[in-house]
C-alpha cells in the first residue's frame, strides 16, 4: 500500500500556531514518512493585497519563507490552500472586502436569512472585484510556495447564485466558472490545481466544466464499506475514485479519522490514486497539534507500505509517544475506540438527549484510559494532549447524565434522590474548574504567546455554565414539578437542516410549544435517538403535533408525554398535511418511522425547493 503522495493537513486559518509549533509538526510529519504538507491557510498570510489582519493572527512572508526553506531541508513539499470563494468568511470580516460577499446587503441565501448578523460565508463570483482581489492574492501567495500544486479549496458552497448579479444562472455554470478562472490564473503561474470534490456530488454537470487536468481531492470521513458514501443529499455509496479515474481526473483520497484512514486506505489501494491526504480541522478550542502527531505516525507506517491498518499497526505507532505496551495500547485506544463528538449538556434550553448504549460503553472506557495516561511517560507533548481531550470529554458526560437525571427528578420519573443529584452537580462543577485549569496551562505551554481563540474561552464558559446551571437547578428542584414530551426522531441524512416545532395540545383548547429548533443527533448514534422536553405539569394532553420545515427529510418513530405520574401514548392519527410517508407509523414504538419533508437531497440543491413548506401530523394521545 505505498503512495506517491503522502500527505497530511495542517488547518492554520481556524487556529495559527508558532512559526516553532508547525516545524515541530513537520518533524513529526517527516519522521512518519510522509513527504507534502497541506497548509490550510485561508488569510492567515499577511501581503501587500491584504494587509487587514493584525500580525498576531497572520504569517508574514518572510515567516512563510522560513517554513518553507525548513521543510525542504525535510524533504517535505507545502501546498497551499486558499480557497477564493466558499469559506471566506475571514475575508469577509473586514469592512475593506464585505462587499465582496455574495449575500452583500443582507440578502437570504440558503441558509443566511438575510439579516445583518449574518456571517457571510460565500464570495460572488460574478463581481470583477472578487476575482481582482483573489487574483492578485493568490499570485502573492502562489510566489511563496515552489511547489508545482495549488488548492483553491471550492468545498461546501453553499451560498452561490443569490444576489442580483448571479441569480438566474445555473449553480454549476458560476462553479464551473469561478473554478476555470483560477485554473487559468495558476497556470500561467505554472501551478497545477486542486479542488475538495464535495460540490460534484450535488452538481454532477461539474464534471462536464472542470478541466481535466485539475486534482480531485475527495474527501470521505465515514468508515469506508465497499464503496465510499456520499457527504450530502442521500449518503449513497459509489465508486468514487475510479468514476473520476475514468472521467479523466487524478486524484488524492482524504480520510480524517481512524476509522475512515483504516477503511479509505484500503479502498484508495485498489485504485489509481496519486496519494492519500489526511485532513485535521478546527484545533482552535484546547486541541493542541500534539494530539496529531500519532496519527501521523500511524498514516505514515500504512501509506510507505510498512504496515497495513490494524491494532498492530495503531500500537506500533502510539508505542513511540510513550515508553510501555500498556501505555501504547491505552494511547491507541484514545486514537480509535474513544469518540469525541458533541455530548449534549444541560442549559436553559429545556430539552435533553437520552443517554444511549454507546455513550455509556465509551464513557465507562474513558477512566480507564485516563488512568494509564496519567501515569505513562513519554512525549509529554502528547501525552498531555490526549489526556486534555479526554478529561474535557468525562466532563461532558458526566453534565450530561447529571442534567438528564435531574430532568427525570424533576419530571416525577427519577432513579436518583434530590441529595444524590446536588452532589453530583457539585462535582460537575469542582470537575469543571479542575478541566479548566489542565487545558488552560495546556495553552499556556503550547501556544505561548498566542492569545486564547474565542473557540477555547466559550468552551470553558460552556463547561462552566453548565455546571452553574445543575447547581442552582438541583438546589430549587421539586419532583414532579414538569411534565416530559419524549419524541423519538429518526434522521437518515445528518447533513439534513429540518426543524421540528412540537406543539402539545390540552382539552380546553389552549396548547404548549415544546420544541422550536434543529434537533440532531448529537451523539455516537445511528438514525434513531430520542430528546426529552419539558412541558406543563398541570394539564393532560390530549393531542400533539409535530411540524416540519427546512432541507431535507426528518423522521419520527414515536411520540410519548409523562405528566402528574401518568404516560400517555399515540392513539391515533387526528391530522396530516404537507409531504408526509406512513404517518400511522408514529402509532407504535418500533423500528419504522414516518418521515417528513423531501427525503432526496438533491432535489434541495440543484432546485431550491422551497425550505419554506411546513409538513406536519397530529396525533391524539390516550393515557397508557
Amino acid at each position: 500500500m505505498k503512495f506517491e503522495i503522502r500527505a497530511a493537513q495542517i488547518d492554520l486559518a481556524r487556529q495559527i500556531e508558532t512559526v516553532d509549533t508547525v516545524k515541530r509538526f513537520f518533524d513529526v510529519a517527516a519522521g512518519a514518512g510522509l513527504n507534502t504538507i497541506v497548509m490550510y491557510l485561508e488569510d492567515r498570510v499577511k501581503t501587500a493585497t491584504y494587509p487587514y489582519s493584525p500580525d498576531v493572527e497572520s504569517y508574514s512572508e518572510a515567516q512563510v519563507r522560513e517554513m518553507v526553506a525548513y521543510a525542504d531541508t525535510l524533504g517535505l513539499e507545502l501546498i497551499p490552500v486558499v480557497s477564493p470563494i466558499g469559506h471566506t468568511e475571514r475575508f469577509l470580516r473586514h469592512p475593506e472586502l464585505a462587499q465582496l460577499a455574495e449575500l452583500r446587503g443582507n440578502i437570504p441565501g440558503m441558509f443566511a436569512k438575510g439579516t445583518p448578523d449574518d456571517m457571510h460565508m460565500d464570495t460572488c463570483p460574478r463581481l470583477a472585484e472578487t476575482m481582482a482581489f483573489f487574483d492578485a492574492y493568490i499570485t502573492e501567495v502562489a510566489a511563496l510556495f515552489p511547489s508545482k500544486y495549488f488548492h483553491i479549496g471550492f468545498d461546501e458552497i453553499h451560498e452561490m447564485g443569490f444576489c442580483e448579479l448571479c441569480k438566474g444562472t445555473p449553480v454549476a455554470e458560476l462553479f464551473g466558472g469561478a473554478v476555470k478562472h483560477f485554473y487559468d490564473l495558476l497556470k500561467r503561474l505554472g501551478k497545477e490545481v486542486m479542488i475538495w470534490d464535495d460540490m460534484l456530488e450535488q452538481q454532477p454537470k461539474l464534471l462536464e466544466l472542470i478541466p481535466k487536468d485539475v486534482i480531485l481531492c475527495a474527501w470521505f470521513y465515514q468508515y469506508t464499506e465497499q464503496y465510499p458514501t456520499a457527504r450530502f443529499e442521500t449518503s449513497s455509496a459509489y465508486d468514487y475514485l475510479t468514476y473520476y479515474e475514468r472521467l479523466g481526473y487524478r486524484t488524492l483520497a482524504c480520510p480524517n479519522k481512524r476509522g475512515s484512514l483504516d477503511t479509505l486506505t484500503t479502498y484508495a489501494a485498489k485504485c489509481h490514486t496519486m496519494g492519500m491526504l489526511l485532513t485535521s480541522w478546527e484545533m482552535s478550542n484546547h486541541q493542541q497539534l500534539a494530539y496529531l502527531y500519532p496519527q501521523l505516525t500511524y498514516a505514515g507506517l500504512l501509506w510507505t507500505g510498512k504496515e497495513v491498518p490494524g491494532p498492530a499497526a495503531l500500537e506500533k505507532a502510539a508505542a513511540q509517544y510513550v515508553d510501555t505496551p500498556a501505555a501504547a495500547k491505552a494511547l491507541a485506544t484514545a486514537m480509535s475506540a474513544v469518540q469525541y463528538g458533541g455530548v449534549p449538556l444541560p442549559g436553559d434550553k429545556a430539552c435533553y438527549v437520552l443517554p444511549n448504549e454507546c455513550g455509556y460503553v465509551t464513557e465507562n472506557m474513558l477512566p480507564l484510559v485516563i488512568d494509564v495516561l496519567e501515569h505513562a511517560t513519554g512525549d509529554k507533548d502528547v501525552i498531555d494532549a490526549y489526556l486534555a481531550k479526554l478529561h474535557a470529554l468525562q466532563l461532558r458526560f458526566h453534565l450530561w447524565e447529571t442534567g438528564y437525571a435531574l430532568h427525570e427528578y424533576r419530571a416525577g420519573v427519577g432513579s436518583l434522590t434530590i441529595e444524590e443529584l446536588r452532589r453530583e452537580a457539585a462535582a460537575c462543577a469542582k470537575q469543571a474548574d479542575a478541566v479548566t485549569e489542565k487545558i488552560t496551562a495546556l495553552w499556556d505551554r503550547l501556544r505561548s504567546g498566542l492569545p486564547y481563540s474565542s473557540a477555547f474561552r466559550n468552551e470553558q464558559k460552556m463547561y462552566r455554565a453548565a455546571a452553574d446551571w445543575l447547581v442552582k437547578t438541583a438546589e430549587n428542584a421539586v419532583a414532579g414539578e414538569i411534565g416530559r414530551l419524549v419524541i423519538r426522531y429518526e434522521l437518515r441524512e445528518y447533513t439534513a437542516a429540518c426543524k421540528t416545532v412540537a406543539t402539545v395540545h390540552y382539552a380546553d383548547g389552549s396548547s404548549f410549544e415544546a420544541a422550536n429548533g434543529t434537533y440532531k443527533g448529537m451523539y455516537l448514534r445511528g438514525v434513531q435517538y430520542d430528546y426529552s422536553y419539558e412541558i406543563p405539569a398541570d394539564k393532560v394532553p390530549v393531542a400533539v403535533t409535530l411540524t416540519v420545515s427546512g432541507y431535507g427529510a426528518s423522521g419520527f418513530r414515536y411520540v410519548s408525554a409523562n405528566v402528574g405520574g401518568k404516560e400517555y401514548v399515540p392513539e391515533a392519527v387526528a391530522s396530516a398535511s404537507g409531504q408526509v410517508e406512513h404517518a400511522e407509523f408514529m402509532l407504535d414504538n418500533d423500528t419504522r418511522a414516518a418521515m417528513f419533508n423531501e427525503q432526496d437531497m438533491m432535489q434541495f440543491f440543484t432546485n431550491d425547493i422551497s425550505a419554506k413548506r411546513e409538513h406536519s401530523v397530529t396525533l391524539s394521545m390516550k393515557e397508557w
